[in-house]
């Protein structure tokens, strides 16, 4: 899945780390007095549209642990049957094996 910027930073995209890595950054050098008012504010405003797409990535991620999770308990991910008598057979009993 590609991602894109959704906050119009100019379609500089990055992962999901570095963006942390480089809002952690900017919090420093803010904090640091090392920046002037003037930078300082630009590279609020760059932090703030990375916070976004992380927030933006984690809202996804949230959703497709939910959709996982509820087709868990459905019976959709395992499915019934042969796989379910198979899984058994190893030694995985139920869901109070499951890690989530």
């Amino acid at each position: 899945m590609s991602q894109r910027a959704e906050d119009g930073s100019g379609g500089d995209e990055v992962g999901f780390e570095e963006a942390i890595a480089r809002v952690e950054a900017i919090v420093e050098r803010i904090e640091s007095g090392e920046a002037g008012l003037e930078e300082s504010i630009a590279a609020y405003e760059q932090g703030a549209a990375l916070v976004k797409r992380c927030r933006a990535v984690l809202d996804r991620a949230e959703r497709r642990i939910e959709e996982l999770t509820i087709g868990e308990a459905s019976g959709e991910a395992g499915g019934a049957g042969e796989d379910a008598g198979s899984i058994e057979g190893r030694g995985v009993s139920g869901d109070e094996d499951a890690p989530f």
